[in-house]
Protein backbone atom coordinates (compact mmCIF):
# COMPACT_ATOMS: atom_id res chain seq x y z
CA UNK A 1 0.00 0.00 0.00
CA UNK A 2 1.16 3.34 -0.47
CA UNK A 3 2.43 5.68 1.91
CA UNK A 4 -0.10 7.70 3.65
CA UNK A 5 0.48 11.42 3.98
CA UNK A 6 -2.44 13.33 5.00
CA UNK A 7 -2.96 14.26 8.59
CA UNK A 8 -6.29 12.08 8.51
CA UNK A 9 -4.65 9.05 9.03
CA UNK A 10 -3.50 9.75 12.77
CA UNK A 11 -7.13 9.26 13.55
CA UNK A 12 -8.11 6.35 10.94
CA UNK A 13 -7.11 2.88 10.25
CA UNK A 14 -7.24 0.71 6.95
CA UNK A 15 -9.33 -2.43 7.60
CA UNK A 16 -7.53 -5.31 6.94
CA UNK A 17 -9.75 -7.32 5.18
CA UNK A 18 -11.08 -4.62 3.07
CA UNK A 19 -8.46 -1.85 1.52
CA UNK A 20 -11.84 0.36 0.37
CA UNK A 21 -12.89 1.28 4.12
CA UNK A 22 -11.37 3.00 7.01
CA UNK A 23 -11.78 2.61 10.46
CA UNK A 24 -11.75 5.72 12.74
CA UNK A 25 -9.58 5.46 15.90
CA UNK A 26 -12.18 7.13 18.50
CA UNK A 27 -15.53 5.82 17.62
CA UNK A 28 -15.19 2.89 15.63
CA UNK A 29 -17.31 3.89 13.30
CA UNK A 30 -16.17 2.49 9.27
CA UNK A 31 -16.17 4.66 6.47
CA UNK A 32 -15.87 4.25 2.71
CA UNK A 33 -12.54 5.40 1.45
CA UNK A 34 -14.11 4.71 -2.35
CA UNK A 35 -15.40 2.06 -4.88
CA UNK A 36 -13.07 -1.29 -3.87
CA UNK A 37 -12.44 -2.21 -7.80
CA UNK A 38 -10.74 0.96 -8.07
CA UNK A 39 -7.99 1.83 -5.60
CA UNK A 40 -6.23 4.40 -7.83
CA UNK A 41 -9.72 6.62 -6.54
CA UNK A 42 -9.52 6.48 -2.74
CA UNK A 43 -9.86 9.49 -0.97
CA UNK A 44 -9.80 11.14 2.79
CA UNK A 45 -12.81 13.21 2.07
CA UNK A 46 -15.41 11.09 3.88
CA UNK A 47 -12.57 10.56 6.78
CA UNK A 48 -11.97 14.59 7.19
CA UNK A 49 -16.23 14.98 7.10
CA UNK A 50 -16.50 12.28 9.38
CA UNK A 51 -14.49 14.12 11.78
CA UNK A 52 -15.40 17.65 11.38
CA UNK A 53 -19.07 16.68 12.28
CA UNK A 54 -18.52 13.42 14.35
CA UNK A 55 -14.95 14.56 16.43
CA UNK A 56 -14.91 18.32 16.20
CA UNK A 57 -11.96 18.65 18.67
CA UNK A 58 -9.89 16.45 16.87
CA UNK A 59 -10.95 17.46 13.66
CA UNK A 60 -9.55 21.53 15.22
CA UNK A 61 -6.60 19.24 16.12
CA UNK A 62 -5.79 17.96 12.84
CA UNK A 63 -6.19 21.49 11.04
CA UNK A 64 -4.44 23.16 13.87
CA UNK A 65 -1.07 20.65 13.17
CA UNK A 66 -1.71 20.82 9.50
CA UNK A 67 -1.48 24.91 9.52
CA UNK A 68 1.65 24.58 11.44
CA UNK A 69 2.66 22.13 8.82
CA UNK A 70 2.04 24.22 5.92
CA UNK A 71 3.87 27.41 7.86
CA UNK A 72 6.89 25.14 8.45
CA UNK A 73 7.04 24.54 5.04
CA UNK A 74 6.60 27.95 3.64
CA UNK A 75 8.87 29.35 6.19
CA UNK A 76 11.34 26.98 4.43
CA UNK A 77 11.18 27.69 1.52
CA UNK A 78 11.00 31.44 1.56
CA UNK A 79 14.35 31.02 3.91
CA UNK A 80 12.77 32.51 6.74
CA UNK A 81 13.87 29.97 8.84
CA UNK A 82 15.99 31.27 12.25
CA UNK A 83 17.18 29.82 15.11
CA UNK A 84 14.01 31.28 16.72
CA UNK A 85 11.75 29.56 14.62
CA UNK A 86 11.65 27.04 17.73
CA UNK A 87 9.33 29.37 19.35
CA UNK A 88 5.72 30.48 19.75
CA UNK A 89 6.22 34.00 18.42
CA UNK A 90 5.20 34.21 14.74
CA UNK A 91 7.76 35.03 12.21
CA UNK A 92 7.19 36.91 9.25
CA UNK A 93 6.29 35.31 5.94
CA UNK A 94 8.82 38.22 4.10
CA UNK A 95 12.60 36.43 3.67
CA UNK A 96 14.66 38.91 5.46
CA UNK A 97 18.34 39.54 4.94
CA UNK A 98 20.27 38.18 7.64
CA UNK A 99 23.46 40.30 9.37
CA UNK A 100 26.80 39.85 8.65
CA UNK A 101 27.01 37.94 12.04
CA UNK A 102 24.22 36.03 11.20
CA UNK A 103 24.92 34.95 7.65
CA UNK A 104 28.82 33.75 9.35
CA UNK A 105 26.82 31.70 12.11
CA UNK A 106 25.42 29.62 9.88
CA UNK A 107 28.61 28.90 7.90
CA UNK A 108 30.26 27.13 10.94
CA UNK A 109 30.04 23.18 10.96
CA UNK A 110 30.13 21.96 14.46
CA UNK A 111 32.57 19.73 15.31
CA UNK A 112 31.44 15.86 15.32
CA UNK A 113 32.71 15.50 18.71
CA UNK A 114 30.64 18.82 20.00
CA UNK A 115 28.30 18.14 23.05
CA UNK A 116 26.05 19.44 20.91
CA UNK A 117 26.21 17.48 17.64
CA UNK A 118 26.66 14.48 19.77
CA UNK A 119 23.06 15.24 21.38
CA UNK A 120 21.37 15.47 18.56
CA UNK A 121 23.03 12.54 16.73
CA UNK A 122 21.90 10.59 19.60
CA UNK A 123 18.48 11.79 19.52
CA UNK A 124 18.62 11.20 15.59
CA UNK A 125 19.99 7.45 16.15
CA UNK A 126 17.10 7.13 18.95
CA UNK A 127 14.37 8.04 16.47
CA UNK A 128 15.47 5.64 14.13
CA UNK A 129 15.23 3.02 16.52
CA UNK A 130 12.27 3.71 18.28
CA UNK A 131 10.20 4.32 14.57
CA UNK A 132 12.26 1.23 13.02
CA UNK A 133 13.57 3.57 10.30
CA UNK A 134 16.38 2.21 8.28
CA UNK A 135 19.46 4.39 8.99
CA UNK A 136 19.15 5.87 5.28
CA UNK A 137 16.88 7.80 6.09
CA UNK A 138 19.43 10.56 7.55
CA UNK A 139 20.94 10.42 3.37
CA UNK A 140 17.30 11.44 2.32
CA UNK A 141 16.39 14.86 0.35
CA UNK A 142 14.21 16.05 2.92
CA UNK A 143 15.65 14.89 6.18
CA UNK A 144 18.80 16.61 5.27
CA UNK A 145 16.65 20.00 4.65
CA UNK A 146 14.57 19.14 7.84
CA UNK A 147 18.06 19.04 9.36
CA UNK A 148 19.33 22.39 7.83
CA UNK A 149 16.70 24.61 8.23
CA UNK A 150 16.78 23.31 12.73
CA UNK A 151 20.28 24.61 12.61
CA UNK A 152 22.89 25.03 10.13
CA UNK A 153 25.85 23.86 11.11
CA UNK A 154 24.71 20.22 11.52
CA UNK A 155 26.21 17.97 9.20
CA UNK A 156 23.75 14.85 9.70
CA UNK A 157 24.67 13.12 6.45
CA UNK A 158 28.25 12.11 6.99
CA UNK A 159 28.08 11.62 10.69
CA UNK A 160 24.94 9.13 11.40
CA UNK A 161 26.96 6.22 10.65
CA UNK A 162 29.37 6.98 13.01
CA UNK A 163 27.04 6.01 15.91
CA UNK A 164 26.58 3.48 14.93
CA UNK A 165 29.90 2.09 14.37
Amino acid sequence: MAEKKSLVWQYFDVLKNNNSKAGCKHCNCVLSRGKPDKPKDYSTSSLIAHLRSKHPDLYKEMTNLKSSVSLAADRAISGTVSTSAASDVPQSSHATQPSIKDAYEKLKVWDINSDNAKRIHLAIANMIVLDMEPYHVVQKPGFIELMKTLDSGTEIQHAIPQIFH
